[in-house]
């Protein structure tokens, strides 16, 4: 009996989580036809057993619409919703406080922590007029952190583009 797979088609519809395990893998890992299976089973949501019983050809054309999908270059979004809450894009970064700049700075560069920058760059909405926005003062990562671990992988990627990682 074939598992039934549901496929995402855009990043978005992989949570940061998924995407730091899978690194996290790879990270441990070199064998091509292990990362394969490990990349069905992090992003599709299957049981390792049930990757086994989808078909190699399968698991082949479905890695290659992953690689394709990470190719591709997100656009940065400056707000996004998570868990019914409207998460928007610090404002003025050039006016950022030492303690944001301190965490954005140690937490950015690694893969595992991303949801942790994440913390820092996106807080949830206070106050909006038309394409103007407030978000909540800054309190330190805990806040928000493991929230993050579900922002959507496009709004992650695109930004890190916009620190040039």
């Amino acid at each position: 009996m074939e598992a039934e797979i549901l496929l995402p088609t855009e990043l978005n519809e992989i949570p940061l989580k998924s995407y730091q395990q899978f690194m996290d893998t790879c990270d441990k890992s070199n064998d091509e036809e292990f990362l394969c299976q490990k990349m069905v089973q992090i992003f599709c949501g299957l049981r390792l057993r049930d990757v086994f019983n989808v078909k190699w050809s399968d698991v082949k054309d479905i890695t290659v619409h992953f690689g394709e999908m990470f190719k591709k270059k997100p656009k940065f979004q400056h707000r996004f919703t998570l868990q019914n809450v409207e998460f928007g894009f610090i404002t003025d970064i050039e006016n950022m406080s030492f303690g944001e700049y301190i965490d954005l700075t140690q937490n950015i560069n690694d893969i595992q922590n991303w949801h942790k920058a994440m913390a820092v760059m996106y807080r949830p909405i206070t106050e909006r007029r038309k394409d103007k926005y407030k978000i909540e003062e800054y309190n330190g990562t805990n806040s928000y952190a493991d929230v993050m671990k579900f922002a959507p992988l496009g709004v992650v990627l695109g930004a890190q583009i916009f620190f040039g990682l």
